[in-house]
């Protein structure tokens, strides 16, 4: 299933327009001329193993190694991750501004995959979660935390939605 935002991403390799590919989990842009695919690092820490994406991430910011290619959305030169024997040694494209990963044809297959149990459990975690906490609705003046400690967009866009 596809769809259109609206927002025209061009492949690295080819400069065709990817097209928006809604999967289970997330979206993937894909380019089916060359077959490459850009990912949110949101949705591979969902999919696979959040540590090692996590490592690829910081590895490419510790790094700082420009390439030619550019990002899909925002055309900037990405950043180039060397991965070890885990992901078999290929050579990934990170754009750190877009938080996306791009993988050339068959790149994105050597990535391990979590088991469906796990990601449907990641997904469910991920999920704002209902609060009694907001505009003064319980004692104390935490309104956007949902139980995990932090403060994050979802907590702000479910007080927005309560208060419209």
């Amino acid at each position: 299933m596809s769809g259109d935002s609206g927002v025209k991403h061009l492949c690295p390799n080819c400069n065709t327009k990817l097209e928006n590919v809604q999967t289970k989990h997330g979206v993937v842009w894909s380019c089916f001329s060359c077959k490459g695919r850009a990912i949110g690092v949101g949705l591979l820490q969902k999919i696979s193993d959040p540590k090692l994406i996590s490592q690829i991430w910081v590895k490419a910011q510790a790094e700082k190694r420009a390439v030619g290619k550019s990002c899909p959305s925002c055309r900037r030169p990405m950043l180039v991750v060397a991965t070890g024997p885990q992901l078999g040694s290929v050579e990934l494209d990170i754009c750190h501004r877009c938080f996306f990963i791009w993988f050339d044809n068959s790149e994105l297959e050597k990535v391990p995959r979590a088991s469906e149990a796990e990601i449907e459990k990641r997904t469910a975690d991920s999920r704002p979660k209902p609060s009694s906490t907001y505009a003064g609705g319980a004692a104390g003046n935490d309104y956007f935390d949902d139980d995990d400690g932090v403060f994050d967009i979802a907590d702000l866009l479910m007080s927005w939605l309560r208060w419209r």
